[in-house]
């Protein structure tokens, strides 16, 4: 062996130490960047679902759908362990309309777009509409139509008024969405039609378990084709088209719960909304005053 060949190995063991080392480090380094990386894209992450999340609550949208909310969740407590105000009290001591604040106007355009995007029982020239915001899940929307109001209502002032509704899904309520959407099926065929399965639907038990199959079983009892039910309820997605009626309408005219009622003169487009199911008197003394 010559005197070079121990430097040699000498050189090639400390030039591979010197790549391992290298190596090692290089590795190591863009571990740590990626880490870096990956904890401030976190970061950003969280910070702009934060910053959105925050502009919500702070929306007053929502904060109105919450006070809707509870106040709706809290009236169907109410409602289920008592007799609603008119069966306890006398008609003078309920919420009275106040004629001098509670009288307000929409324009005729805004008239005829509610019209011309409503399905109109009885006579629809009739000088009186009455537009109720409804939710087919809400217990006291449930209630108005057990009570007939409307019905005694029509049959009082002989063809001057007329009825249209609205859908006013809660949030809380897991199928009330769904039930509109498919009430929109029902439309489709015609105005009676979507009475019918509006009014089947209401009468349904609130206590038991809805499912699918509860308005699969409304559509039975109307004798509609079922196969023709199941791909309208498929295909046809009435979401944005309730979403548009719940935001434009309620907006104009104030409506956070259900049933809301906003009695109008299609004549002069004078209005009056009775938020909640009131006995008829009570619909009858606004009817009155708006026909003068």
């Amino acid at each position: 062996m010559t005197q070079k060949q121990p430097i040699q190995q000498v050189l090639i063991i400390v030039g591979v130490a010197v790549i391992l080392v290298f190596w090692f480090n290089y590795f190591q380094t863009n571990r740590v960047i990626s880490q870096l990386q990956n904890n401030e894209a976190q970061k950003l992450w969280w910070q702009e679902n934060y910053e959105m999340v925050q502009k919500l609550y702070d929306s007053e949208w929502f904060k109105q759908q919450q006070k809707a909310g509870i106040q709706q969740a809290l009236g169907q407590i109410e409602w289920w362990t008592q007799k609603p105000v008119w069966e306890t009290t006398t008609p003078s001591a309920n919420s009275q309309w106040d004629e001098t604040t509670a009288t307000k106007k929409i324009s005729l355009e805004q008239l005829k777009r509610i019209k011309d995007d409503s399905l109109i029982l009885w006579n629809k020239d009739a000088k009186i509409l009455i537009v109720e915001y409804s939710d087919l899940q809400c217990p006291f929307c449930k209630r108005h139509f057990e009570s007939k109001t409307l019905e005694s209502i029509i049959s009082k002032y002989n063809g001057n008024v007329a009825k249209t509704m609205r859908q006013f899904p809660l949030g809380f309520h897991q199928y009330a969405q769904k039930a509109w959407e498919w009430a929109e099926c029902f439309a489709q065929n015609s105005a009676e039609k979507y009475f019918k399965f509006v009014w089947a639907v209401f009468a349904k038990d609130l206590n038991s378990n809805w499912s699918d199959q509860t308005i699969y079983d409304v559509n039975k009892e109307l004798w509609w084709n079922e196969s023709s039910f199941k791909t309208c309820v498929e295909s046809w997605k009435n979401t944005q088209r309730i979403k548009d009626q719940q935001a434009e309408w309620a907006n104009l005219f104030g409506i956070t719960w259900t049933p809301g009622n906003v009695i109008i003169n299609t004549e002069n487009g004078e209005y009056v909304v009775l938020a909640w199911a009131y006995p008829v008197n009570q619909f009858e003394a606004i009817i009155d005053k708006l026909l003068k």
